[in-house]
This record gives C-alpha cells, sequence and structure tokens, in this order.
C-alpha cells in the first residue's frame, strides 16, 4: 500500500532535514558569528535572507508563517551585526534598516542592535541618524550609560568637523589589496602589519574577515615596496602590533597565542592574542618569550614603550577594566622585573573599545577609540602627560591573582589630562588607528579604512603644513582614478551577477505563489477525489528500548513537504495522532519535532485518490 524507508534522528541530526534548510542556516549562521567567524555568518545570514521573496510567496495566513517573516526580520539584523564587524558599515547600514521597518512585523530585539545600528551610521558619517539610535539604546536601560559619551559626541559633531587642521595627508604607495595596518618607527622607515602574505602563500586565512595572518613588513622612508621583516618573528599565524627600544635590538610585538604550530584556546574557545618580545643577537632576532602577564583567557597587544624603556602601554580585555578593551601601563621594577599592572582609567579607558596607544618622548599619549562620539569609528586622540603619579587605589580582579598570581591595580589618577579628538583629515567617518608621530611633531603614520583606500586597513602618511616636510610614495591622483575605475568597473560585473541570481529566486518564489493559489481552494479530498488522507502516530521511546512502541507525543508538529515545498502541516494530538491530506503520486518527506527532539521519514504514495490510509507509526528516539 505504500513504501516507507524511515531515518529517524535527534537534535544533532537537522542537519539532514531539507525542509530545515532556513533553520539549519540560522542556526550555523549564529554559530559562526558566535565564534568570531564573520564572513561565514555574512555569507549564510546572505543565504537566508535572499529567500524573503520565496517566503512571502507561502504567505502570510497563519501564525507559523507570520513568524518566518519574524525570523527573516531578525536575521536582517543580525546580517547588520555580521557586516558591521567587517567594516562594511554601509552594507550593515542597509540591513538594519530592513530589519528595525515598521511594517506590522516588528520584533523584539536586544537593546545592544540599537547600539550596533547607531555605530553603523556612525561609521558612515549619518551623525543625527546615529545619535537618534543611540539615544533609542539608552532609552531601553536608564541605568546603561555606555552610550553617553557617544550622544555627547555626536552633539559636537559640526564643531570637531570645522575644526582646522595642521596636517595633510596621504596612503602610501607601499599598501597592497589586503590589510596593512599598525605602523611603528624603525630605522629609516616603519615596520607595518600586513596580510599581503607573499612569504607563507599557503598559510591559513583568519575566520574573521577571510585575510590571510598579518606578518611585520619593513617599508623604507621613500619606498614603494614592503620587504618581509624576519623569518623568526613571523609565522604562519598573526603578528602584529610592534615597537622597538631606543636601540633598536629588543621588540615587542604582538602574536596569535598558539602551541606547536597549533592555535591555544580559552576555556570559552577563543584564540587570544599575547605580547611577546625578542632580542638581536648576532643579526637574528632571538630569546623570543612572553610577557608575564599574558594569559589564554584575554587578549593582550599593541605595545607602545616609553622613552626611557621602563614603561609598556598596551591594550587587553582583561577582566575588570571600563568597556571592551582598555589602555594599561606596566613599569619595570629596579630588579629589571615588570611591576604592577595599571588601568589609565576613565579619563583614557571608555566603555567601548580604546586601541593602539603610543607614547612620545615627552610622555604624551596618542590613541584610538570608538566610544567617545567622534567622527565615526575608531578615532585619534591626544592626552597631555600631566606628571602625576599613578595612583594604585584597589585590586582590579581577583581573578587575575587567582589565574596568574599577580597583583594587578586600578588607576584612577592625573597621569594624563583629558584626552582631544585630533579632528580631521587624522581622523575620517571610518576607523583610524595605530597613529605614531616624530618627535618634532612633523611627520608621521596611522592606519585607517576609510574610503579610497587600497584594502580593508591601509597606512597613510601625514605631514605638519609649513614644516618643510614632504608627503614621500604615496598615490597619486592619478592612480587612485585608476583603481578607482577598476573597482567601478568589477562593481558593474558584480551587480549583473547579482541580478542574475536574485532572478532566479524570484522565479521560483512566482512559482510557489502559483502553487499557494491553487492549494488555498483545495476542498476535502473526498469530495474532490484528488488527494490522500494519510493517519499517522507518533511515539517516543529511547533507542536502547527494543521492546515496547513508546509514548504517544501530543503537540509534536508534523510538516509534509516535496522538494522544498511545504504541502501541509499539522499537530499531533493527546493520543499522538494526527491526520492530512496528501495528493496523489509524488515523493514526500515528512518532518516530526517535539521540542529537541526530530524525526523524519521518506514517503511515496502511489493508492487512488479518497482513500484513507491504514495509521502509520513513526517514532522519535530520545537517545
Amino acid at each position: 500500500m505504500s513504501k516507507r524507508v524511515s531515518t529517524y534522528c535527534s537534535l544533532f541530526m537537522l542537519l539532514v532535514a531539507s525542509t530545515s534548510n532556513a533553520q539549519i542556516l540560522i542556526k550555523r549562521a549564529a554559530t559562526a558569528y558566535n565564534k568570531y567567524a564573520y564572513v561565514q555568518a555574512a555569507e549564510l545570514y546572505q543565504d537566508y535572507v535572499e529567500q524573503e521573496p520565496i517566503i512571502k510567496a507561502k504567505g502570510v495566513e497563519d501564525y507559523k508563517d507570520t513568524l518566518n517573516l519574524k525570523a527573516l526580520k531578525r536575521a536582517k539584523l543580525d546580517l547588520g551585526n555580521s557586516l558591521l564587524k567587517l567594516n562594511r558599515y554601509e552594507e550593515a547600514v542597509k540591513w538594519y534598516e530592513e530589519g528595525f521597518a515598521k511594517d506590522g512585523l516588528e520584533v523584539d530585539v536586544d537593546k545592544q542592535y540599537y547600539y550596533n545600528y547607531g555605530s553603523a551610521l556612525h561609521a558612515s558619517g549619518q551623525y543625527s541618524r546615529a545619535k537618534g539610535s543611540f539615544e533609542t539604546f539608552r532609552r531601553y536601560d536608564e541605568n546603561d550609560h555606555s552610550a553617553d559619551e557617544l550622544i555627547e559626541g555626536l552633539s559636537k559633531i559640526d564643531e570637531l568637523k570645522s575644526k582646522e587642521s595642521e596636517y595633510e595627508i596621504g596612503e602610501l604607495y607601499a599598501n597592497c589589496s589586503a590589510t596593512d595596518m599598525s605602523p611603528t618607527f624603525y630605522k629609516n622607515g616603519i615596520l607595518i602589519a600586513s596580510a599581503r602574505g607573499q612569504e607563507y602563500p599557503l598559510q591559513h586565512q583568519s575566520a574573521w574577515d577571510g585575510e590571510g595572518f598579518l606578518d611585520l613588513y619593513f617599508v623604507k622612508d621613500g619606498d614603494t615596496n614592503a620587504t618581509f621583516f624576519s623569518k623568526e618573528i613571523n609565522t604562519r599565524f598573526h603578528e602584529g602590533g610592534a615597537c622597538f627600544n631606543k636601540r633598536e635590538d629588543m621588540v615587542f610585538f604582538t602574536r596569535t597565542n598558539y602551541t606547536k604550530l597549533l592555535p591555544s584556546k580559552s576555556s570559552e574557545g577563543v584564540v587570544r592574542i599575547k605580547l611577546f618580545t625578542s632580542r638581536l643577537v648576532d643579526g637574528k632576532w632571538d630569546e623570543i618569550s612572553e610577557f608575564p602577564y599574558n594569559s589564554d583567557e584575554y587578549s593582550i597587544g599593541e605595545p607602545s614603550l616609553s622613552d626611557d624603556g621602563k614603561t609598556i602601554y598596551f591594550v587587553s580585555d582583561m577582566p575588570g577594566g571600563f568597556g571592551g578593551t582598555d589602555i594599561y601601563m606596566c613599569s619595570m621594577n629596579e630588579d629589571g622585573d615588570w611591576g604592577e599592572v595599571a588601568n589609565l582609567g576613565p579619563r583614557i579607558n571608555t566603555t567601548g573599545n580604546e586601541r593602539s596607544p603610543f607614547i612620545d618622548p615627552d610622555g604624551d599619549l596618542f590613541f584610538s577609540t570608538d566610544g567617545r562620539g567622534g567622527l565615526g569609528g575608531l578615532d585619534i586622540y591626544h592626552a597631555d602627560h600631566a606628571g602625576g603619579e599613578t595612583q594604585t587605589d584597589h585590586n582590579l580582579s581577583d581573578v587575575h591573582m587567582a589565574l596568574l598570581g599577580y597583583d594587578f591595580v586600578d588607576s584612577h589618577e592625573d597621569h594624563f589630562e583629558h584626552a582631544v579628538n585630533l579632528g580631521a583629515p587624522i581622523n575620517s567617518s571610518g576607523d583610524d588607528f595605530g597613529f605614531i608621530i616624530q618627535p618634532d611633531r612633523n611627520k608621521g603614520y596611522l592606519a585607517s579604512n576609510r574610503a579610497g583606500g587600497d584594502g580593508g586597513d591601509d597606512v597613510y602618511m601625514f605631514i605638519k603644513k609649513g614644516s618643510g616636510e614632504k608627503l614621500k610614495a604615496v598615490v597619486s591622483a592619478q592612480h587612485k582614478e585608476e583603481r578607482q575605475a577598476k573597482r567601478a568597473q568589477a562593481a558593474a560585473f558584480k551587480k549583473i551577477e547579482e541580478e542574475a541570481r536574485l532572478a532566479k529566486i524570484d522565479e521560483k518564489a512566482a512559482r510557489i505563489a502559483s502553487k499557494t493559489a491553487k492549494s488555498n481552494v483545495v476542498e476535502d479530498s473526498k469530495i474532490k477525489g484528488e488527494n490522500l488522507i494519510l493517519s499517522g502516530v507518533v511515539y517516543s521511546k529511547s533507542k536502547a528500548d527494543s521492546m515496547s512502541i513508546g509514548t504517544p507525543v501530543s503537540n509534536a508538529s508534523v510538516i509534509i513537504f516535496s522538494g522544498n515545498d511545504i504541502l501541509n502541516e499539522t499537530t499531533t494530538g493527546d493520543n499522538g495522532s494526527f491526520t492530512v491530506t496528501l495528493p496523489i503520486g509524488k515523493n514526500y518527506s515528512l518532518l516530526i519535532q517535539h521540542g529537541d527532539l526530530f524525526a523524519e521519514d521518506n514517503i511515496y504514495l502511489t493508492e487512488k485518490a479518497g482513500i484513507n490510509l491504514a495509521p502509520a507509526v513513526f517514532t522519535i528516539f530520545t537517545k
């Protein structure tokens, strides 16, 4: 009468259920996002939201369809979050706008979505809208002051934009199409961190942004090429964020946490970064050692060394800080060991992220932050040295002592004056960081992902107007025009491909809409004689139970589909039974869900129309 091949599965087997493709995409996307694999997360969310015409073609006639459309809107917001992490701000704004659209299908979301939306608007130069989104975030919880400084800063944005600058800026010709960042003075040029991958063409890609891992390269002043720095320092994983002592025979650098060529993970499964030192011995970088406050549980990196070489400044997300990443300092004791770690306090650190400290010979601090409402993203600030001594008020966190056995102290101190935004063109609406400047303040470098660059992040040179310095080996206006023309051509081809792909989705949606319209007029099968009546009972039992039939499962969801089309769905009654009508002569899959448990059956029906099938038994295994 019927032929069935049964496959029983628990939650982990959800991946094989073809009706759950959309659900699978969402779960995979969320998993990728939580593992910091933002490129993969964005692609998966994109695949899901592109099914919108198909989802809408199925109609919104019942509660479940409404839930599908709300899930679609939430996925758009999550896509926005993924693109924000990839610094694709304008794309992120688009999906946030669609996810927050007032169309009667609003979704309840965590307040952080409004903060993230504000961040994307801010980095896109849409300052008034960004301020509004941050204000919405603040209204959710008046006790959360994370956005206060951003709102205050955005209230003064016109004043900041009109600030006259002493500097002019140009993009280095040595930049590549991948990431170039973290400049630091070295010999007669600068050292940069780059993902150009010349030395290790087979190295892994970063799951975060899909690029190759960073290595250190040297760019001689006025040169247009970057040369590989050191095989002793560079590995197949990330190296970057470096600084040198005065003699340039000791380097402090940032590196991915790894052991025996494999990444080492925290208890949460996250690969952190650590701070290392190396000494130049007989012309080779040797004696590589870890900074004593490194940990598998948090990151330390982006060092800057004081002029006397006795105090190091760095970035960390160690417990007890003010926000995401804070700037810390650590001074050397008389015996040559590193002393206590101190947080630079609320004059410098915010509830956002502080990055890229640079301490100049006068003790002044330059750093980047996204927590003060500047021109957008990370902005570069300057804080004069105040001459005060660091105060150690209280232990930062007992967690530190438990992990490492060292004393950590909080420093609410008068070490620096209040920070001042350097304005444009040093800052832009994008991320601006990695600022370094010569002692005479006439020339320096920074990294930025501002519009018009060659890659995601690029290194820029800036000079003081009237100083006699010249912008050397920077990208010419002609080269920029040629590059923009190539990008426009590539974008045009991409748009054609995208339109063709979306047209196929629209075509599929039209077919589904046609089928849905026909199914809406189907009457009872006994009258029309075009359908079968399938009855079934759903039981639940352990895989180890081979004797009993199991326990009837009530309120289980039963979905019948053919291909990707859902043809009927129902819910089991108190005794686990259900009845559905089906058209004849097709292959079907039947998906049963109860809580976190799933079962799938494949069915082929050839009976004549109008016949009641004998009840079929379906089993969900609990283990």
